[in-house]
C-alpha cells in the first residue's frame, strides 16, 4: 500500500470519526432538550400533586370543622335536655315536698 493510499485511508477514518462525533453531539443536544422537557413536565405534575394535596387538606379540615361544630351543637342540645330534665325533676320534687 502506497503512502497516498495510507493517507487516504487515514483521512477516510478521520472523516468517519468526525461524523460519529457530530452524530454523538447532535444526540447529546437532543437528549439534553428531552431531559429539560421532562423536568418541566415533572415540575408541572409535582405542582399539580401539591395543589391536589392542599385541596384535599383544605377539604378534610373543613369536614373536620363541620363535624366539630355539629358535635358541639349535639352536646349543647344534650346538655339542655339534661338541664330541662333536672329542672322538671326538681320541680316535681318541690311539688311533692310542698304537698
Amino acid at each position: 500500500m502506497s503512502g497516498d493510499d495510507k493517507l487516504a485511508e487515514v483521512n477516510a477514518t478521520l472523516d468517519r470519526f468526525a461524523k460519529l462525533i457530530e452524530a454523538n453531539a447532535q444526540q447529546l443536544i437532543k437528549d439534553k432538550e428531552e431531559a429539560k422537557r421532562q423536568r418541566a413536565k415533572d415540575l408541572v405534575e409535582e405542582k399539580k400533586r401539591q395543589a391536589e394535596w392542599a385541596q384535599q387538606r383544605a377539604e378534610d379540615k373543613a369536614k373536620w370543622e363541620r363535624q366539630r361544630a355539629e358535635d358541639k351543637v349535639k352536646d349543647e342540645e344534650r346538655e339542655a335536655r339534661w338541664e330541662r330534665q333536672r329542672a322538671e325533676d326538681k320541680a316535681k320534687d318541690e311539688e311533692r315536698e310542698a304537698k
